[in-house]
């Protein structure tokens, strides 16, 4: 059925949602609603930040969502993938290396020159244990080179809204134009978690890699322990010395889905403690209802484009929303009419109410139904009774003189 939108009626009393009132130790955080895009809590969301390792949710990200790519392709280690230099060399002259060359301190997984590795594999490598040779041979094996995998990885997140962010390499090591703010990396993940392999991947405890290697997943809030967290979906860790302790990660609870980004904590402790405190201030939040159209009350009028009449019509149900406070959203509403025909019944269902979030997401809608059947003018009546008439005389008229001709 074709729908035509006739026009957008704010009718809602201004909201103002409060953020958490949560102290974290991250120089930079937020708490975000991926499905809402609400913004739960917040701290310098949008400063400058080295990501680390947690970079490595977009590498996953951009090959899990490129197009019939097959899990089961082989990526061929190459000498330029797995190449190690001194950490020391490389930060002191970043312009004499590619910013994808490994640091000699940096994490791996032991991947063998010239062996193949499935990219299957090669993700739970990157994910579970942070090996930046898979990042590597990953990215080459995807985009033929490693820059270009950067080029368009780059491209890609630019698309899709990420504009805060601009990635020099596949795994996080340092580089000095290789930045993010918490709010892209909870963008990022919003997008990954939508992903059912990269969710499966990260919530992995174990996996049997290659050659009888196995795997561990090193995140603590997964793995049991203090840290251990019910409620946990999966995500990532990250270090470096420029960067501090960075996390992602995301938890639900009846429901309700939210992502925590922790940037430039000063210890694992300090990042683990922050993102459960953060999820347990937000899933105590007590849900709100709010009936922002009564079925009752409320009526709706259309001038119908052909005859001129109004097309008065009504909810059978109360347009209501459920939020939590700090999520209170900004509401627009608007009317989508049905193309109508001239006559319609009472209760044919005319029209849909739709209620929209200020980022355009539909939060709730009814259907809008005529309250009465439609009568035409009493001009186009005598219109059709004159026609019927001159018909029904015509047609007498016929006859007699067919009747003439007949009886000759």
């Amino acid at each position: 059925m074709r729908l035509f939108l006739l026009f957008f009626f704010l009718s809602l009393a201004p909201l103002s949602a409060q953020g958490l009132k949560v102290h974290v130790n991250a120089r930079s955080a937020i708490l975000y609603n991926p499905d809402t895009c609400s913004i739960v809590f917040q701290k310098q969301a949008k400063e400058p930040h080295y990501p680390a390792s947690i970079l490595k949710i977009a590498t996953a990200l951009f090959v899990l969502d490129q197009k019939n790519l097959d899990l089961q392709k082989m990526c061929v280690a190459s000498k330029d993938a797995l190449a190690v230099v001194l950490a020391d060399e490389k930060q002191s002259d970043f312009l004499s290396y590619p910013p994808y060359v490994i640091e000699h301190d940096g994490v791996t997984i032991g991947l063998k020159e010239g062996k193949g590795y499935s990219v299957e594999a090669l993700l739970h490598g990157l994910l579970l244990e942070s090996g930046n040779d898979a990042a590597n041979v990953l990215a080459e094996g995807v985009g033929g080179t490693v820059p270009h995998f950067m080029e368009e990885l780059n491209l890609y997140l630019q698309k899709r809204g990420i504009h805060q962010t601009r990635f020099q390499n596949p795994h996080g090591l340092l580089h000095p134009a290789q930045m993010t703010t918490a709010y892209d990396m909870a963008l990022i993940a919003g997008l990954a978690f939508k992903n059912l392999k990269f969710c499966q991947i990260v919530t992995t405890p174990t996996y049997l890699f290659h050659e009888g290697k196995t795997l561990v997943n090193t995140n603590r809030l997964l793995k049991e322990g203090k840290y251990q967290y019910a409620k946990y979906l999966g995500g990532k860790t990250g270090y470096i010395a420029s960067a501090g302790y960075n996390l992602v990660a995301a938890a639900e609870d009846k429901g309700r889905k939210l992502i925590v980004v922790l940037l430039g904590c000063e210890s694992a402790k300090n990042h683990f403690e922050d993102a459960i405190n953060l999820f347990e201030a937000a899933f105590q939040e007590k849900e709100e209802k709010r009936i922002l159209f009564s079925k009752d009350h409320e009526c709706f009028l259309r001038k119908m484009p052909k005859n001129g009449e109004a097309l008065q019509a009504s909810l059978k149900e109360d347009v209501v929303i459920h939020y939590f406070p700090t999520e209170e959203p900004d509401l627009q509403a608007k009317l989508l009419w049905h193309k109508l025909k001239r006559k319609h019944a009472a209760n044919d269902v005319v029209g849909r109410l739709v209620v929209e979030n200020g980022e355009g997401i539909e939060l709730t809608s009814a259907p809008l139904f005529a309250v009465c059947a439609s009568e035409r003018k009493h001009s186009i009546h005598w219109v059709f009774w004159l026609l019927g008439f001159l018909v029904l005389v015509g047609g007498f008229t016929f006859y007699k003189q067919a009747g003439k001709v007949l009886n000759r």
